[in-house]
């Protein structure tokens, strides 16, 4: 009986302990406990503004990816020198699909301006793109309800409207100025379909700051782009990288920006085949990546002839303008997926 007592005593000085850590006190409901954190004076101004527009009850839809997740995002969208405010909602009076509004900083509060209705429930990322030096568009990428894939909205606010400029299908979105002129660029892949296999699009502002698309198709034995991303050049410029999956592994294909403003296939030397020395197991996971501020493609093997590498080696190459070269070797573990790095003097 005495054991029994102290346990129960044991137990119930516990479950106290919990409740003190946890800030739940003997008065607190469970109607209190589920209930959502109140809005700062900010969201509750916003929400303000937009009841004027929308009756219903409305949810802040908050950006997936980014370095910016917050519903409510400050850009100077007309480029005035004032930041409008851009909020990401949900109105179940206008069903699933997320919104865009903007509102006008007032004296005291905020006057609702424009929306647009996304082709998503949610928001992936979201951009706010220089296009040329006094124009810029606005990137959405909206999610659909099952995931599978995004759809990228261009947007031009005129001061009075959101208007689109084009969408999209798009994953894999990426914003970026290649030829450092401090005006970006933006590239996305298309998914593949019935009749066509995976596309690079590359969007960029000619000189009257209208967005002209350029498509590259990818080899149609292509099952799906598994990573895409923008690294340095080891002579100084950028590349976009590709990481594709094949029958029975991956690949990797890099692209660099010409002349001629588009992404053109990196120009190796003769005989050097980039699609074949990026080859490697699926199973591994390993994707193009940077190693001492250069981006590098891992390959199972290296491109010598007669040559017979261990499965589980991985030689790391750096990208060039004109050639790739040998850049690290790495030995996996693939029981622990941990990669130990080997001195590329020891290869020789």
């Amino acid at each position: 009986m005495k054991k029994t007592i102290q346990k129960t005593s044991v137990i119930a000085l516990i479950l106290l302990l919990v409740m003190i850590l946890t800030g739940c006190g003997f008065d607190a409901s469970v109607e209190d406990l589920l209930t959502a954190p109140p809005l700062n004076s900010e969201q509750q101004a916003v929400l303000s503004a937009l009841e004027v527009q929308y009756s219903d009850r409305l949810n802040f839809v908050y950006p997936l990816t980014g370095l910016n997740r917050s519903a409510i995002q400050r850009v100077d969208l007309d480029s005035d020198g004032m930041n409008e405010v851009l909020v990401f909602f949900q109105d179940p009076g206008e069903g699933i699909n997320a919104m865009v509004s903007v509102l006008e900083q007032e004296e005291v509060g905020y006057s609702y301006t424009a929306s647009a209705v996304g082709l998503g429930d949610g928001v992936n990322s979201f951009n706010y793109v220089r296009t040329a030096p006094d124009s810029h568009v606005l990137l959405v990428e909206w999610t659909s309800p099952n995931k599978s894939s995004n759809t990228v909205s261009v947007y031009y606010y005129t001061g009075e409207s959101l208007e689109v400029g084009f969408e999209e299908n798009c994953n894999n979105l990426k914003v970026v100025d290649f030829n450092q002129d401090n005006v970006s660029e933006f590239c996305y892949t298309t998914p593949a379909s019935i009749d066509t296999g995976f596309s690079l699009k590359y969007v960029v502002a000619t000189e009257d700051s209208r967005l002209s698309r350029f498509q590259y198709n990818l080899d149609a034995s292509i099952n799906d782009v598994r990573n895409m991303q923008i690294g340095s050049l080891r002579s100084g410029g950028l590349a976009l990288i590709v990481d594709e999956e094949i029958e029975d592994g991956l690949q990797s294909e890099v692209f660099t920006y010409d002349n001629d403003h588009r992404l053109v296939p990196l120009s190796v030397e003769e005989g050097l085949d980039l699609v074949k020395i990026s080859k490697r197991p699926l199973s591994d996971g390993l994707f193009s990546r940077t190693i001492s501020d250069v981006m590098c493609i891992p390959s199972s093997s290296q491109p010598v002839q007669d040559v017979f590498s261990p499965s589980d080696w991985v030689y790391w190459y750096s990208v060039d303008n004109q050639a790739i070269a040998l850049e690290m070797a790495s030995y996996v573990d693939l029981s622990s997926n941990y990669i130990f790095p080997i001195p590329v003097s020891w290869l020789s």
